[in-house]
């Protein structure tokens, strides 16, 4: 099926703007149809209430926020060790934040202390704004 996009989502993409939910999932729902044996990619609201569902693949992305304040993608079943789930934050963060590391263990349906995640070195975002932007890149 054709994915429809909000008429608002252009006018937020540019300097000074946050993404949105509605942003961030028409660009997963992208990313689903471009790469359709990727799993998750599923809505960031089923995050914001602690409801993920088991990822559906064993390749899969996901784009999580935290607390309406931040955006980061997690993934797995790439990389040497397929078990392990990536981690990109664009605040070059030490530690993932406990509300992406819960919703990981959704997606894994794994125990948290079973969990291995790996902290990813990418681009740090320049401003207190643009973690959604860095968020989809990260995820392509």
């Amino acid at each position: 099926g054709m994915l429809i996009l909000s008429n608002d989502i252009p006018n937020e993409v540019g300097p000074n703007n946050w993404l949105t939910d509605l942003s961030i999932n028409g660009a997963m729902g992208l990313l689903r149809q471009q790469f359709p044996d990727i799993g998750a990619l599923i809505s960031c609201q089923w995050g914001a209430i602690l409801q993920f569902d088991r990822a559906d693949s064993q390749k899969w992305i996901q784009i999580i926020n935290i607390h309406n304040n931040h955006w980061v993608m997690a993934a797995q079943g790439f990389g040497i060790n397929p078990n392990n789930v990536l981690l990109y934050d664009s605040l070059d963060t030490t530690e993932p934040h406990p509300h992406v590391v819960y919703c990981i263990a959704q997606l894994c349906k794994t125990p948290i202390g079973k969990l291995t995640i790996s902290l990813m070195p990418c681009q740090v975002q320049k401003d207190g704004l643009n973690c959604g932007v860095y968020s989809i890149a990260f995820s392509t």
